[in-house]
């Protein structure tokens, strides 16, 4: 069947954003003689006339209905994709995607819905376009990397002495905490109250600190060094650091404590909103949380740090899955890892499965540690903490011997259990008349504990498993 791609310019009733439509052709407007500007307005006629269709036929000649389907889908995601990376202040995918959205929420009248589709359609690079749209890419890119060297060349030439003269720290300022992110799927890290300051509130965890401070916590802070580093030795920063070990263990702590002893920003990937019941969707929407890191390292020219608790969710072994949504999402990880690293952005996951994690992944990021349950001295310093901070733990906390004695007695549970049993040896005391909290309250807590002792070899490879039995007592 033919369709005709003529642009019904009269009389038209597409069911399209009429405002993103309006922004869509100002902006390509902008380059009147050149050839990709006029084919593109040319493809955004055709997909506006061929949306006019599918509203027209979508009930009464599903025959036309379709083919031109099809051809809308395929046409308006090369379109999309080629606006998306032309015009990134544009944000075309994503309010064309919502408006999709908000077309088929209120008008979808059978399960073969158009709409439904296209809000993938739009928001999916495609993986293989064709040499036309390779070749309009091609003099996009070179048409505006020339003409943003123009514009930056005439803004250099016409700054004034006076905005020359600004504080370095209220440029870093404004360069950094004034810069809008989009939050669809990463958050920035914005200490609490109880948030570690640096590694001085880290108790225990030497060998991470270690690993820290053994050229990554440099390269943070002085990127400049960690450049003349690699020059005069090759010596090169990791890409990342995997942290894995039992949960509770003190994973995330010590990650916020790494960001403000370097003092640079950290953002957490939002992991729950990146998954998607469409295909191909996990993987792009992962993409854009890695791309929207960069852009702040970018905009900043310093170090970022991104975070991903649970990397395990998204870097399962291949091997074990038959899912091509999973497996890609691996591959889009380990492409994402590279591009993080060429901006400066430190990628730290951290996983409580680390066996089921694809190899590649782990091999990706080129530092690990584990994160295990404290040693005795650990928690010692976990129980002196809590009750320095408790005016009715002024009594025990003088104890040595009863401190030693407590310390015997939570070996094997988590810094996180730790806390949450010295918290229950705490209402202990209260229920005693609001007495001072004492070692037999932290043995009764213990006794009647619900918090369980993790079995590390659920979390810890062999290789771990024999370091950690050396140095702390295994199964105890």
């Amino acid at each position: 069947m033919k369709i005709s791609f003529t642009p019904s310019r009269n009389n038209v009733s597409f069911g399209y954003n009429k405002k993103l439509n309006q922004d869509v052709i100002s902006n390509l407007k902008k380059y009147p003689n050149k050839n990709w500007a006029n084919a593109m307005l040319d493809i955004n006629n055709q997909c506006n006339s061929l949306e006019d269709i599918l509203i027209r036929t979508e009930e009464n000649d599903k025959e036309t209905f379709q083919d031109c389907k099809y051809l809308f889908l395929e046409l308006k995601s090369y379109f999309a994709d080629l606006m998306s990376i032309i015009f990134l202040d544009l944000h075309y995918a994503d309010r064309e995607s919502k408006h999709y959205d908000n077309a088929y929420r209120k008008h979808a009248k059978c399960s073969d819905d158009w709409r439904k589709e296209a809000c993938y359609a739009v928001g999916s690079f495609a993986e293989n376009p064709p040499e036309l749209y390779k070749q309009y890419a091609a003099e996009i890119t070179n048409e505006l990397t020339e003409k943003k060297l123009n514009t930056n060349s005439a803004q250099k030439t016409s700054q004034t002495d006076e905005s020359s003269k600004k504080p370095k720290e209220e440029e870093s300022k404004l360069s950094d905490e004034n810069i809008k992110i989009n939050d669809k799927y990463i958050s920035k890290y914005v200490p609490g109250l109880n948030a570690p300051k640096g590694f001085e509130d880290v108790a225990g965890m030497e060998d991470v600190k270690e690993k820290f401070n053994d050229g990554i916590l440099q390269a943070l802070k002085n990127p400049e060094e960690a450049e003349k580093d690699f020059e005069e030795y090759g010596i090169k920063m990791p890409r990342g650091i995997l942290l894995y070990g039992p949960p509770g263990c003190g994973k995330t702590f010590i990650s916020e404590a790494l960001a403000q002893e370097a003092g640079v920003p950290m953002y957490q990937l939002k992991l729950t909103d990146i998954g998607s019941s469409y295909i191909n969707a996990s993987s792009k929407n992962l993409k854009e949380a890695f791309d929207e890191a960069i852009r702040h390292a970018k905009i900043t020219k310093k170090p970022t740090i991104l975070k991903m608790e649970e990397v395990d969710t998204i870097g399962t072994e291949r091997s074990n899955k038959i899912n091509n949504e999973d497996s890609k999402m691996v591959g889009t990880f380990l492409q994402c890892m590279d591009e993080a690293e060429d901006a400066k952005v430190f990628v730290i996951g951290t996983t409580n499965k680390f066996q089921n994690l694809d190899p590649a992944l782990r091999r990706r990021f080129d530092s690990k540690a584990p994160v295990s349950i404290p040693e005795d001295e650990t928690i010692q310093w976990l129980v002196k903490h809590f009750l320095s901070k408790v005016t009715k733990g002024s009594q025990l906390i003088a104890d040595d011997d009863a401190i030693k004695e407590i310390s015997k007695k939570l070996y094997g549970y988590s810094n996180d259990s730790i806390v949450k049993i010295s918290m229950e040896a705490g209402k202990l005391a209260k229920k005693r008349n609001r007495d001072f909290i004492s070692k037999e309250d932290y043995f009764n807590a213990i006794k009647n504990s619900t918090e369980e002792k993790p079995d590390l070899k659920l979390f810890l490879p062999n290789e771990d498993l024999k370091v950690t039995k050396g140095k702390i007592g295994f199964n105890k």
